[in-house]
């Protein structure tokens, strides 16, 4: 305006409106020092009023910086006021993230209605129950009743009504004045209703006007994580890594967790996942001063897989490594292992809640290097080395009821194995590879727990011991592992109806071995992707 032939040219004092002294101060002060000192929406606002493109993206980083769950939804309606597209997605991305915890505060009842259903209607809430979504909705309606009122179907209608339980329908259309006065809300109450039912008679798709795909939380893991281990130099020689290596293997990305500085110098811990949590146990250490050249490890470190975030647990009583950990019900199981100079028959059980470690009854005889999968509230325990010569490795498999805290033999695995891997796929126990010693194997057995009854599968295209295993979206995949000292770094994938093995095509691992593995769930879409890899 006062480069071109406008009014302003000619004035000696222009009055500049909707902005206090202070802060177009400050706004000149940023032209010249590139630096600010004042309150920051205050700032952003007239930057953003003024078009001052790099002021607004610098307040933003700032607020950025300092989001937190207490005052995203603040932001939230901020940045969409103010254009600031990068800082709404971080505000929208806490928001899913502790959308149960944030949808009950004050905050969440003054956002516009768009602005709420923007958010019922994301796929990335991270919420175990449909039901936590309706009811953030009807709190959101019933907040303003007379006036939200009318927005009830244009909510109700983004919630996943087919993903809710019949009866808890049922009895809000019955006890629910408000949905029951709006025709539009009962419509598709009742139809989803009438949905559930088709689909548990013949498998019909869902009818109602609604998305039906599970929201992030629900989801099953997507993701293998392989985690330590060691590696060969370019000279030969072995050394330890602590690289968190992920790999989505639907949509064929890879990735690193950072993980804490020399947290994962070691190899053949144990991992695990439950909730949103990855749990990494034990393990070998390299220690120079040892005759052995290693000791076990009883260390105990827990991944947030949403805020991409470790933490160091209470450590377990007992070091070891070469053993299994299993999730089941809100408690993390530590079974067996090896320490200096034997083996552990030692179960130890962590409790989320308290964070403490306890003593659960021990196994039946001592064993490490079997492998372990929880399922149906009992852990199952399979082969192994129980000690002694090559005559220590065994067949046995074993059965822990955590209900009543009691051991039971089950049949015998089909051969004697050590350093197999095992995982659950459709209700049945797989148990893939592992050695005797001599060879490696290509054997994979499969339980039958209703029949207590152990069958052989179509045998893996190619021997391995110590392979890391996932099953991810009804397959099972079978990763790395070791052939004749030989360090594998291909991805076999598990057809279950075909009773068939694939190799995954263009995907390599990182030649990692005696790593520790699991499967987990991570929002793939809150990873930063350079040059064709999320990062």
């Amino acid at each position: 305006m006062f480069t071109m032939d406008m009014a302003e040219h000619y004035r000696k004092e222009v009055p500049v409106y909707g902005v206090s002294y202070s802060t177009l101060e400050q706004i000149v002060n940023f032209a010249y020092t590139d630096t600010y000192k004042t309150t920051i929406e205050e700032l952003l606002s007239a930057a953003d009023m003024f078009q001052i493109l790099n002021l607004r993206r610098a307040c933003a980083k700032h607020i950025m910086d300092k989001l937190n769950v207490d005052n995203c939804v603040k932001f939230y309606f901020f940045a969409s006021l103010h254009n600031c597209d990068d800082l709404k997605k971080s505000c929208k991305e806490l928001i899913e993230d502790h959308f149960i915890l944030v949808s009950q505060k004050e905050e969440f009842l003054d956002l516009d209605q768009d602005q709420v259903s923007e958010l019922l209607a994301s796929d990335d809430l991270n919420v175990q129950k449909e039901e936590d979504v309706y009811e953030a909705a009807l709190r959101w309606i019933k907040h303003l009743p007379q006036s939200r009122a009318e927005s009830a179907p244009k909510l109700i209608k983004e919630v996943r009504l087919t993903r809710m339980d019949r009866s808890y329908l049922d009895e809000q259309l019955a006890t629910d004045d408000l949905l029951s006065s709006s025709p539009e809300c009962v419509s598709f109450i009742e139809q989803a209703g009438a949905t559930q039912v088709l689909d548990e008679s013949s498998g019909s798709a869902c009818s109602v006007a609604c998305k039906d795909s599970p929201r992030h939380g629900m989801k099953e893991a997507n993701t293998i994580f392989i985690i330590g281990g060691k590696q060969y130099t370019d000279m030969g020689d072995i050394q330890y890594c602590s690289t968190c290596f992920c790999f989505d293997p639907v949509n064929k990305t890879k990735c690193t967790v950072p993980t804490p500085e020399d947290a994962f110098c070691l190899s053949n811990m144990a991992c695990t996942f439950y909730g949103s949590f990855l749990y990494v146990a034990g393990g070998t250490v390299q220690d120079l001063h040892s005759s052995s050249g290693w000791r076990p490890s009883d260390e105990f470190w827990e991944y947030d897989c949403v805020h991409n975030m470790w933490s160091q647990k209470p450590n377990m009583s007992h070091p070891r490594s070469n053993f299994s950990i299993v999730a089941i019900e809100g408690c993390i199981y530590a079974l067996g292992g090896s320490y200096r100079s034997g083996r552990y028959d030692l179960v130890e059980v962590f409790e989320l809640e308290n964070e403490a470690w306890t003593d659960a009854k021990p196994m039946p005889y001592p064993l490490s290097d079997h492998c372990a999968v929880a399922l149906d509230g009992k852990i199952y325990v399979m082969g192994g080395f129980a000690g002694g010569s090559r005559k220590g490795i065994t067949n046995r498999a074993l059965c822990y009821d955590t209900a009543v805290s009691a051991w039971t033999e089950i049949p015998t695995l089909m051969v004697m194995k050590k350093r197999a891997s095992a995982a659950v796929l459709n209700g049945e126990v797989y148990v893939i590879g592992g050695t005797d010693y001599i060879e490696e194997m290509d054997i994979v057995e499969i339980y039958n727990v209703e029949k207590k009854r152990w069958r052989l599968g179509a045998r893996l295209p190619e021997e391995c011991c110590s392979a890391g295993v996932a099953v991810i979206d009804g397959k099972l995949y079978v990763c790395g592992g070791v052939r004749f000292h030989q360090v594998l770094d291909g991805i076999w994938v598990y057809n279950a109806q075909g009773d068939s093995w694939e190799r995954m095509s263009g995907v390599k691992l990182t030649r990692q071995f005696e790593f520790g593995s699991t499967a987990a769930l991570i929002n793939q879409q809150r990873l930063k992707t350079v040059e064709g890899k999320k990062t």
